[in-house]
């Protein structure tokens, strides 16, 4: 074994929300990480993801020793977790230098199997070298994983939703967090869908209001996750429950909770669809494939005032590329045929235009075909009926819905 000369200072870092793994706080927890990879020009960076099912020390050691000899950068290895055996880790640190940086993105502390109870890592001899690695600026960062005061909140929203691209008034930051509380990742979620969703070219109270009613909008979430998993009769219970939440008296507020679910389901199934071509299902599935999956696909900008139209915008902030590579329910679409993910998402779109030039739909009579729309499209991209069936009944004179 390696004799251990991990005395002094050396660019090893732990990185973890607070009471992790029970709370998170992914955007500070990856601004973190950004911020030691920018103190190299240009490093390489590998990522290792570790965990009692992924890769052991072995790797992880391996990884500390060996450098390639064809790239010459500056490296740095990311740790996603902490592998089993990580104690003896410890011993290696001596391979950590001004060139060579190390960083454990995740809690302190593992699970050694599936179910198993969380057992901290806190008193290891391998958490303490790192933490006093850095002397008075302890290399163990551990972000907040909620905002204490609102001013904290309101602070942290406008710099989050500034990065995504579309920044929120501060007037918006109260309403939000009386929906999703104060914790961080709750608000990320919600900042996300409103960047995505909401109009104007700022993010307003009243856009808070119509994209973060926690029932409502829980509501739409679970019926995508219920079609990402090709579970029908769920996702069906929970079309049910969209109609229970949203306003039946046919208004303008049911007209736009229509519309927003089928915003939700075309913008799901639009993203699997690129990213789908490129990395050709799962097998080149990676955040750089990804983005340059979805990096020519954009918004038309709106007029201004004098009728001049601004810069068109990416279509998947960057932030909601992020949550996507972390979606259980996504990686299931793309290992659809890519013609099922195409068929859904044309079925999406056609299911839109009904909607929108439908005549008397939105009236009390035109209900039961509105509602016979949604359930056979709902059907249909849960693989229940074939499209050919859909269709059918779609058109039948006196189709009035689907029991």
């Amino acid at each position: 074994m390696a004799k251990n000369k991990s005395q002094g200072s050396r660019p090893a870092y732990w990185v973890s929300a607070e009471k992790a793994p029970t709370e998170s706080n992914f955007y500070d927890c990856q601004k973190a990480v950004k911020e030691i990879c920018g103190q190299l020009d240009n490093p390489r960076i590998e990522r290792i993801h570790c965990g009692w099912n992924d890769a052991d020390a072995a790797v992880v050691i391996n990884a500390l020793r060996n450098r390639n000899i064809f790239d010459t950068r500056s490296r740095i290895i990311i740790l996603k977790g902490l592998p089993p055996n990580y104690t003896m880790l410890v011993d290696y640190l001596q391979f950590v230098n001004s060139k060579n940086y190390l960083i454990i993105d995740g809690p302190i502390g593992m699970r050694s199997q599936k179910g198993a109870r969380f057992a901290t890592a806190k008193t290891s001899k391998f958490y303490k070298t790192i933490k006093a690695f850095g002397g008075k600026k302890s290399h163990v960062i551990e972000v907040p994983y909620a905002a204490k005061t609102l001013n904290q909140a309101v602070k942290w929203c406008t710099e989050v939703s500034t990065s995504l691209g579309k920044p929120i008034d501060a007037d918006a930051v109260k309403p939000l967090t009386d929906r999703v509380g104060m914790k961080y990742d709750a608000m990320y979620g919600a900042l996300n869908r409103l960047v995505d969703y909401a109009d104007g070219k700022q993010i307003t109270p009243s856009d808070v209001e119509g994209v973060c009613d926690p029932e409502f909008m829980q509501t739409v979430w679970d019926l995508v996750e219920c079609i990402d998993n090709q579970d029908c009769s769920g996702a069906l219970i929970h079309l049910q429950k969209f109609y229970e939440s949203a306003s039946l008296d046919m208004d303008s507020k049911f007209i736009g909770d229509v519309e927003m679910l089928l915003g939700a389901l075309h913008h799901h199934f639009l993203f699997c669809l690129a990213v789908a071509d490129r990395c050709n299902g799962l097998k080149r599935f990676n955040y750089a494939n990804v983005t340059q999956a979805v990096a020519n696909l954009k918004r038309k900008p709106k007029a201004d005032e004098d009728g001049a139209g601004g810069k068109w915008t990416p279509y998947f902030s960057p932030g909601y590329i992020s949550m996507a590579m972390r979606s259980e329910g996504i990686k299931k679409v793309l290992d659809w045929r890519r013609s099922s993910i195409y068929y859904a998402y044309m079925d999406i779109n056609s299911v839109r235009l009904l909607i929108r030039s439908g005549v008397g739909l939105w009236d009390v009579k035109g209900l039961p075909r509105l509602r016979l729309y949604l359930d056979t499209l709902i059907m249909s991209l849960c693989g229940a009926y074939s499209r050919d069936e859909m269709l059918m009944m779609r058109n039948a004179p006196e189709s009035t819905g689907v029991v």
